[in-house]
This record gives C-alpha cells, structure tokens and sequence, in this order.
C-alpha cells in the first residue's frame, strides 16, 4: 500500500459529511477532465438539509448535454446523486427513494427521472456484485411502485 492508495475500508470509515465531500470532489474532477462547467453541478453543503432525494445533481445545459458521453462517473447529463455513509439494506436502498411511508418517488428523484436522467446511490459501503444486483432491483421496484418506468 502507497501513501495515495485508498481501501474500501477507508471509504466505510467515512461520516455522511465525509462522504458528501468525497463525492463533490470526484464529480467536479470528472466533469473537469470531461469539459463540463463547474456551473452545471450543484452539490448540497447541509447534508441535514431537506433535499428531495439529491445530493448531487449535473445538469448540463444544451451546449454539454448533446457530446458524445465518455466518461467513467457520470453515467448521463443529467445525473443526481445520493449518499449513504451507513449500511443499506435492498429494502432501505428503495426506501430511500421513496417519500416516508409512500409508495411515491421523493420530488427531486421523481424530477429527475421524469427528465430521462439518471439516479446513482453513492454507497459508502463494499458491495459485490450480486449484493449491487439486489439493491439495484429494489430501487427498480420504487420506481414501478410509483408508477414510473
């Protein structure tokens, strides 16, 4: 191990805070390195704060959302973000998505699928493949639960 190398044991060591800052950080190097305007990327600075189911979302004008998209982190242009530092079941995964005791998406996630974009739980926890499988079909079922494709 290097001094710059970090291990998915660092990362489930991270606070909600932590992890917030972490994901702001990486999403403004990759829309850095991809051309997008640091205007196009709006990341909460309360993570108390109310905020509809987004931590972070890239919304790309006109101008960026028509490029050919190549990029590893950002699977769209128009992207949000959630972050959970804490364990999360498949079940907690849809829930997370969903208004408190509804089956009603949460304004901003409802916002941002209704515009074709793209929802990405950023989870501060190690998870293989069948585990990311589980979790993934939980939050297509909150979708379709809220009468969504």
């Amino acid at each position: 191990m290097n001094l710059f190398e970090v291990t998915g044991l660092d990362i489930e060591r991270l606070n909600a805070e932590q992890l917030t800052d972490i994901l702001a950080r990486l999403v403004a190097q990759e829309a850095k390195r991809i051309g997008i305007p640091q205007r196009c990327i709006d990341v909460s600075s309360n993570i108390d704060a109310s905020d509809g189911g987004i931590d972070c979302e890239i919304r790309c004008d006109e101008q960026f959302s028509s490029r050919s998209w190549v990029c590893n982190w950002i699977p769209s242009s128009l992207s949000g973000f959630q972050c959970k530092a804490t364990d999360m079941s498949p079940a907690n995964c849809k829930n997370e998505m969903l208004r408190f005791r509804s089956s009603d998406l949460k304004p901003r996630v409802e916002r941002l699928l209704d515009c074709g974009g793209t929802y990405v739980l950023f989870y501060g926890r190690r998870c293989n493949s069948c585990s990311q499988e589980r979790r993934v079909s939980k939050m297509r079922e909150a979708v379709r639960d809220a009468g969504k494709t």
